[in-house]
């Protein structure tokens, strides 16, 4: 069990050392404690829990607050389950933490860190969320483009029909249906029309069969009648023909434009301007094509660029060395709508 020992400057060192600063503690127990409180309660921890640490007797006008350093420094060496517990008698000589004795900027600077931590991971979300939106549309895209691709490939061609001639129709001749060109193109696959004509038999039944017998051999036999009276039209994409590039190393009259890419800069200060940022890049010795800046669908505090430069210099422009500290940049993406 840890030993238990009554002082209230240790006290107070001890349960603040993880809150404050050592700064903070050094000024708070100079103002609160004596130099005999101090240098007594060094002394005690150092008989306590200092074995094989050297007790340095502090002399001159900074002796309370070296001493005070002392302190701190032993109780953040020593593991706490090997120190003793120190309590306090009089809790009203233990210092109130007013707002006098915090540092003022490094909390500031705290705050500010944070709140671009923030600001970083909002965008980070946003961007992500943005991509995945876009790859989820891309992906019901290619999908109903494969599902109607396979639904025109199942259709089977439409059959050809084979009509009667119309010299075989005598003036009795009553046509039911007829099926015209208009509704063979307009149902996009030709069903096997049924002519239906009824004569007015003038002839004996030998004749009636005769003439049947005729018709059956007439539909056997014009196959080579059936491509002048109809034609299936289809309608053939057209191949893809695929760009070819040259290969000729001594012509100067004729070059090939250098194509061009963008990149992203973000977490810049805004009093930063395109003619500031153009000035960087020539000192880092490139050029760039143009400098735009980007309009914030909501108010922060920084500005983001487009810089437009030619695609052979792109991984200069994208080296971690090239940009100062903080700015962010990546390759430039067009935001969807």
């Amino acid at each position: 069990m840890a030993t238990i020992i009554i002082n209230e400057f240790l006290t107070f060192v001890q349960n603040k050392i993880d809150v404050l600063d050592e700064i903070s503690i050094t000024q708070i127990c100079a103002t609160n404690f004596s130099e005999i409180e101090i240098e007594t309660g060094k002394n005690v921890l150092f008989e306590s829990c200092g074995s094989g640490q050297r007790n340095v007797q502090r002399k001159g006008d900074d002796k309370k607050k070296k001493n005070i350093k002392d302190v701190i420094r032993l109780l953040k060496e020593v593991d706490p389950d090997m120190q003793p517990i120190f309590v306090a008698k009089d809790l009203n000589r233990l210092p109130p933490v007013t707002f006098d004795y915090i540092d003022v900027t490094r909390l500031l600077k705290e705050i500010t860190a944070l709140r671009a931590e923030v600001t970083d991971l909002q965008l980070k979300v946003t961007e992500e969320v943005t991509d995945l939106r876009n790859s989820l549309n891309s992906s019901a895209e290619k999908i109903t483009s494969r599902s109607n691709a396979e639904i025109n490939k199942s259709e089977t061609p439409p059959p050809v029909i084979v009509p009667l001639s119309t010299q075989e129709l005598s003036e009795g001749d009553d046509i039911v249906y007829t099926p015209t060109y208009r509704d063979i193109a307009k149902d996009g696959r030709m069903q096997q029309a049924k002519m239906i004509c009824k004569r007015r038999v003038h002839t004996n039944e030998n004749r009636v069969q005769e003439r049947t017998t005729h018709d059956s051999t007439n539909l056997r036999n014009t196959s080579n009648n059936d491509e002048e009276e109809f034609k299936v039209v289809s309608y053939k994409k057209p191949r893809k023909q695929q760009n070819l590039r040259g290969t000729l190393l001594t012509s100067s009259k004729i070059q090939a434009a250098q194509s061009h890419c963008a990149i992203y800069v973000s977490r810049i200060n805004k009093s930063v301007t395109e003619v500031d940022i153009r000035e960087h890049i020539k000192e880092m010795g490139q050029e760039c094509i143009g400098i735009d800046m980007l309009k914030q669908k909501r108010e922060t505090n920084f500005n983001s660029f487009k810089v437009t430069i030619l695609s052979s210099k792109i991984e200069t422009f994208l080296d971690t060395g090239f940009w100062p500290v903080g700015v962010v940049y990546r390759r430039f993406r067009e935001r969807s709508n």
